[in-house]
């Protein structure tokens, strides 16, 4: 019986350490990107990039159509280097940060005053403000993998590059506060199970397959707020129920999750949508967009989400902005 004892105390403790060894690792994740992003992009201090980043690192830069992967540690100073160039008084604010396994997903605020050239755009004297979503893979204490996502368009707004297009799609026509994060929700409960939230999240993902929308009303909150600098106008339920009816019947999109992780009451989402050019659609040429989502849960519902989307490629593909190719 003493023996029966002495290992079931051992065995407890074994589960006992692996947990706590788990979520030292989930928080040393996402310590690990938080350094990243304020000792080498807020304070300049290039050399950490060889202690946090893989020799190997591979950057998968989605905010731009066409933009191809680049590698190395080299990637990270240069893009440091370039953007505080431009932005010296660059400063990203992390607002949030979701973890699980290898994964991290980071939200953030970037504001900066242009003093110099970016991109070839000469500089403007600007104050600008942008949003975005970082999706970072750690192995062995490094990041060896992310997928940056960002509203390079609202910054070449801000930045005078691309005027107003009233009457266009939302994310032509914007100003101001449209490009934050708009104000938090109130919405308070259960923060839920996070596989259980997961599974709640690929059911309403599926809706725009499915086009069912009766299943909205069981699934997101009525006091639900989103937060979607691309659509400014999308902000309730019922201007998100309004968009989902839009998506199912005249943009009928492919969704592919390419990763999903969660922690606590949120599930961040790395995904690819593909759906037909609605600016021609007699064209019958299939526009491909990247994003990421966070979305906060409480009580078995959807209450809350924040977007980062591709919005500046899909203007390049739908014929709105000159693609790269063709100059800035």
């Amino acid at each position: 019986m003493k023996n029966l004892f002495l290992l079931f105390i051992g065995v407890s403790f074994f589960m006992i350490s692996a947990c706590a060894k788990k979520v030292d690792i989930t928080a040393e994740n996402k310590a690990l990107v938080a350094r990243a992003l304020e000792e080498i992009f807020n304070r300049g201090n290039l050399d950490v990039a060889d202690e946090i980043y893989a020799t190997d690192y591979v950057l998968h830069p989605h905010h731009q159509w066409g933009a191809s992967d680049r590698y190395g540690t080299k990637t990270i100073k240069y893009g440091a280097t370039d953007l505080r160039a431009a932005f010296p008084d660059v400063r990203f604010t992390m607002e949030d940060m979701i973890a699980e396994g290898d994964m991290v997903a980071s939200r953030w605020t970037f504001r900066g005053t242009n003093q110099d050239k970016w991109k070839g755009i000469p500089p403007t004297g600007s104050q600008v403000t942008i949003t975005g979503i970082l999706w970072s893979r750690i192995e062995d204490g490094k990041i060896v993998e992310e997928w940056s996502m960002s509203d390079q368009l609202g910054l070449r707004q801000q930045l005078g590059f691309i005027p107003p297009m009233s009457g266009g799609p939302p994310s032509m026509d914007r100003d101001g506060e449209d490009f934050l994060w708009g104000k938090a929700s109130s919405v308070t409960g259960a923060p839920g199970d996070p596989e259980a939230n997961k599974s709640l999240y690929m059911r309403e993902a599926a809706l725009f397959e499915q086009g069912n929308l009766d299943e909205v009303d069981e699934i997101i909150h009525p006091n639900f707020v989103n937060h979607d600098p691309v659509y400014p106008d999308v902000t309730d339920f019922d201007s998100s129920k309004e968009w989902v009816a839009f998506n199912i019947n005249s943009l009928p999109a492919k969704l592919t999750i390419d990763a999903l992780i969660a922690e606590g009451d949120k599930v961040a989402c790395l995904w690819t949508a593909r759906f037909p050019d609605f600016i021609n659609p007699a064209s019958g040429k299939q526009i491909t967009a990247h994003g990421v989502d966070i979305t906060r849960f409480a009580d078995g519902k959807v209450v809350e989400r924040w977007w980062s989307k591709d919005g500046l490629g899909v203007m390049q593909q739908v014929g709105i902005i000159p693609p790269p190719e063709q100059g800035r």
